[in-house]
């Protein structure tokens, strides 16, 4: 079916919204270009079964050097895993557990290879019935936010496999974060242009997919697998054996009977936890081990009673070259120290801003606010401007405004409060208050960021909640994590910016008295806008007041943007279609505005400062429209 002919089916689609697709939770137009069935393009696949039942997390520990590092974040993994219940399998070479309450194996010489695989096998064996999804974690890595089995149980629903990431953090033995990486299920998805990827570290399946492969007994088995239920093309023919390769074909063959490309990845970003370099993993070079001595898997390895794989070969210096493989990873090696001056100053004092606007007296921004001043865990600097007098927030910046300063005023009540910040503040978060944060660490996370970048957006995605503020009913990429990936297309461009004050002398773009003012924020970051402006549609007005504050902006600025990992949750106060994103640039146009029909008063607001009475009908029709109590 071509792209045509799918869009113009999804165009009549129950499920379509705007430009965006609820039953598969992305843009139409990717779902066109990557999906090759769908229910309603009459081609679809059969759909899998109905999975009810529990998710269990299995992890093993397997340590045949008995290195601390490896010891030290299996505890780290488990202190910090919720939403599901964690099981471990221990391989014990002297005897010797350091985990009670594992399910222990012992092994000896015949035993030193790379079991991880046999062991979640063996442990998954173990497992009561009830739990028919299965995700396999590495004891070595973090998630940042604590829904993510909920999510995963969710999105087995409609996939067989799922890789429990997007991108990882890595860590230096300091526990600082170094470099991110995208997780490889999103970069083959996306067809992303780069050669640092993950393959492994937390995957999650139905549970009829296991065993998982488990001879690449030097390991590297994470790769295999992905590729297989990718159904992509890999050069692994090229570093193993013919009669290695004929025995992972056995067992790739039943898996994409099985998977049928049914493969996504969570839309959140993990940590790796240190245990030595990768130059010391040698993730190249140990496949030589095994190549160079012709490894046969019929006839080199055997299970013993036990279920572990052991030597049954004469092949001694094979066996001796992968023993030796894991005293030289050297787990318990340090990093190089990692020096955190960056390119700016260390942050001493960020603040938070946040402003009440609620021209209509709705209940649900109300309501919104309080739990985002409940839940954020730092103090908030909140700006209220009330049209009656009336005020809802005790602690509130407090303004007074009536009819005649009926306009968007956010980002100049954002800028009020940035000026009411002590002097010792050097950074500045600016926040909606109907945003709730996934990630526990990102107040801490983005000071050390604007070490590096001058901006940062702190989130890579965003979900918008629906009336049950439960339910997502739209996900995106947050604006600066496509800019960092390269991805030209939407991305929500505000809801959460960080700045260093110095980065920003003039506060932020406030001259929109119809919203977008954050639209025209993230276009005074990068000189190139010609793609953010076909995005937003508010970019399309010229404005020569802008452009001269952009120049000057730019000039500071110059692309220095970066993003904070994890996701945020937008609380629901209305439809987005209510609210006119694409549309309300028209009132603008059609009642010719310009710079000088408002000016500021003597409370610090935005008032009218012409005689425009149409333009300012039409500007408080669209704030009840915008109906934010409404389910619909």
């Amino acid at each position: 079916m071509t792209p045509e002919a799918k869009q113009q089916l999804c165009e009549v689609c129950e499920f379509k919204r705007n430009y965006f697709c609820r039953k598969h939770g992305d843009e139409i137009r990717r779902i066109i270009k990557f999906r090759s069935t769908c229910e309603g393009w009459g081609n679809a696949e059969q759909p899998l079964p109905d999975h009810t039942g529990e998710l269990a997390v299995v992890a093993c520990y397997f340590n045949p050097c008995n290195y601390d590092s490896i010891k030290r974040n299996y505890f780290h993994f488990r202190e910090q895993l919720k939403g599901a219940e964690l099981f471990t399998i221990e391989l014990s070479f002297t005897g010797e557990f350091v985990i009670p309450d594992a399910l222990h194996t012992t092994g000896n010489e015949d035993n030193v290879m790379w079991q991880k695989e046999r062991l979640l096998n063996i442990l998954v064996e173990s497992l009561p019935e009830r739990f028919t999804s299965i995700a396999w974690i590495d004891a070595d890595v973090l998630f940042l936010e604590d829904d993510w089995a909920a999510q995963a149980k969710a999105m087995l629903q409609q996939l067989s496999v799922i890789q429990l990431f997007q991108s990882v953090e890595m860590t230096d033995s300091a526990g600082i974060v170094i470099e991110t990486h995208p997780g490889e299920v999103f970069q083959k998805l996306r067809n992303l242009k780069t050669s640092t990827y993950k393959s492994g570290y937390a995957w999650a399946a139905r549970r009829e997919l296991f065993p998982l492969y488990d001879l690449n007994i030097i390991g590297g088995g994470d790769s295999y697998m992905m590729h297989t239920w990718l159904e992509s093309i890999f050069g692994f023919k090229k570093r193993i054996t013919p009669a290695h390769e004929r025995a992972f074909n056995a067992w790739a063959r039943k898996q994409q009977q099985l998977v049928k490309r049914r493969v996504g990845h969570l839309p959140i970003t993990i940590r790796h936890l240190w245990h030595g370099t990768r130059e010391n993993r040698r993730y190249v070079e140990r496949a030589n081990y095994l190549l160079d001595h012709d490894f046969n898997p019929d006839t080199d390895v055997r299970i013993n009673s036990d279920g572990l794989w052991e030597w049954c070969s004469n092949k001694l210096e094979m066996h001796g070259q992968v023993a030796g493989y894991f005293e030289q990873r050297n787990d318990d090696e340090l990093s190089k120290p990692t020096i955190r001056t960056g390119r700016y100053a260390p942050i001493r004092n960020m603040a938070i801003v946040s402003c009440h606007f609620n021209p209509c007296g709705y209940r649900a921004p109300v309501e919104n606010c309080r739990r985002f001043l409940r839940e954020i865990e730092h103090p908030v600097t909140l700006v209220e401007l009330s049209f009656n007098g009336q005020f809802e927030f005790e602690d509130s910046i407090k303004i007074h405004g009536d009819e005649t300063n009926l306009m968007w005023q956010k980002e100049w009540l954002i800028n009020i409060g940035i000026q009411s910040l002590p002097e010792d503040v050097d950074a500045v978060a600016w926040i909606d208050a109907d945003l709730l944060f996934n990630n526990r660490n990102w107040f801490e996370e983005a000071k050390q960021l604007l070490e590096k970048h001058q901006v940062l957006q702190l989130f890579q995605y965003i979900d918008y909640l629906g009336p049950d503020q439960s339910s997502v009913v739209r996900r995106f990429h947050s604006w600066a994590e496509k800019n960092r990936l390269g991805i030209r297309d939407y991305g929500p461009p505000g809801g959460a910016i960080a700045a260093r004050l110095d980065a920003i002398p003039n506060g932020i773009y406030d001259r929109e008295i119809l919203g977008s003012s954050d639209t025209r924020f993230i276009a005074s970051l990068v000189p190139d806008n010609t793609w953010i402006e076909r995005q937003f549609a508010s970019l399309q007005r010229p404005s020569a007041e802008f452009a001269a504050w952009k120049q000057h902006q730019l000039n500071i600025i110059n692309s220095d943007v970066g993003v904070v990992s994890g996701k945020i949750r937008h609380l629901w106060h209305g439809s987005r279609e209510n609210r006119g994103y694409e549309t309300r640039i028209d009132i603008l146009k059609r009642n010719q505005f310009c710079s000088s029909d408002v000016a500021i008063d003597d409370n610090g607001l935005w008032c009218w400062n012409s005689d425009k009475p149409q333009l300012r009908k039409e500007l408080k029709e669209y704030f009840s429209g915008r109906r934010e109590d409404s389910p619909v």
